[in-house]
């Protein structure tokens, strides 16, 4: 199986209208889940997980990459 990787930027803002103004943006609002840890908010660029997205598999599992050690994997 091929192994796919997303960049991933920490979220400083939540809610419905700061979701709206990053997608406006090109940014995708994201959490990341890990078990037993709190989760973490996230955004990833639309472009590269749409790109993603279409040659990956329904059932893909992506590794992330990002600038912040706590969203590393």
């Amino acid at each position: 199986m091929e192994r796919y990787s997303l960049e991933l930027e920490s979220r400083e803002h939540l809610g419905a209208g700061a979701s709206r103004r990053y997608r406006r943006a090109g940014q995708l609002p994201c959490v990341v889940y890990s078990h037993g840890e709190e989760s973490i908010p996230g955004l990833v660029s639309d472009k590269d997980f749409t790109a993603l997205a279409r040659r990956s598999k329904s059932s893909q599992i992506f590794t992330i990459k990002s600038a912040e050690k706590r969203l590393q994997g």
